[in-house]
């Protein structure tokens, strides 16, 4: 792990190595080769001057191969690095929506996380992690936090966010959540012309109105 590490803070002359790790069919090494390019990866957006996609490239294929690992938690580590890499992980978006569905929930929770990050605009994302909220495992509160920090590109998640926050008190947590992000994407940015979320914002509105109403 520590290797690893120190392979990600020497700098992109180490992807090589770091790739081969994750191809290695080690669970340990693949592992700690993916928190490693976690790790680079978030370094690197801490600049906005870098631009991740030549990580992403060189390693997608390996990456995109941990996606489907049979060890759990290769998956979990494989969507954890995708969070990392952003939009630069959008051409594996595909593979990241299917992990929605695993059978793990610290898999899906990771790959809540990727989803978003890989396609902030929400046009796949946003249709997927609402349907992620059916889901057996209780993600709710990842997905509308991360709903909620889409900001306008989750208009379309208006209508499911709006069932939540009239929860119950036991979901109180979710209902929560849910009013934050609703607020966060319907607030008012731009002109009355060019109002984007009017009618959502109507919507948005009107179900916390009858929530504190009824709670």
């Amino acid at each position: 792990f520590y290797s690893g590490q120190a392979l990600a803070q020497a700098g992109a002359d180490t992807l090589p190595a770091l790739i081969e790790a994750v191809e290695s069919g080690n669970d340990y090494t693949q592992i700690s080769a993916l928190h490693a390019l976690g790790m680079m990866a978030k370094m690197a957006g801490k600049n906005p001057q870098v631009d991740l996609s030549p990580v992403f490239y060189s390693a997608a294929p390996a990456l995109r191969k941990t996606l489907k690992d049979k060890n759990y938690i290769v998956r979990e580590t494989a969507c954890a690095t995708f969070a990392r890499l952003g939009t630069a992980g959008a051409p594996a978006i595909d593979d990241l929506i299917a992990l929605l569905e695993d059978e793990n929930f610290c898999v899906v929770n990771r790959a809540v996380h990727a989803v978003a990050a890989a396609d902030p605009g929400g046009a796949k994302s946003v249709p997927a992690l609402v349907k992620t909220l059916e889901s057996e495992h209780d993600v709710r509160e990842f997905i509308v936090k991360e709903l909620g920090a889409m900001g306008q590109g989750a208009k379309d998640a208006v209508p499911a966010l709006c069932k939540l926050v009239g929860e119950d008190k036991n979901s109180w947590h979710v209902a929560l959540a849910s009013t934050v992000a609703l607020l966060n994407i319907v607030t008012y940015k731009e002109e009355p012309a060019q109002d984007a979320v009017a009618a959502e914002r109507k919507q948005a509105l009107r179900a916390i109105g009858e929530a504190l109403m009824n709670q």
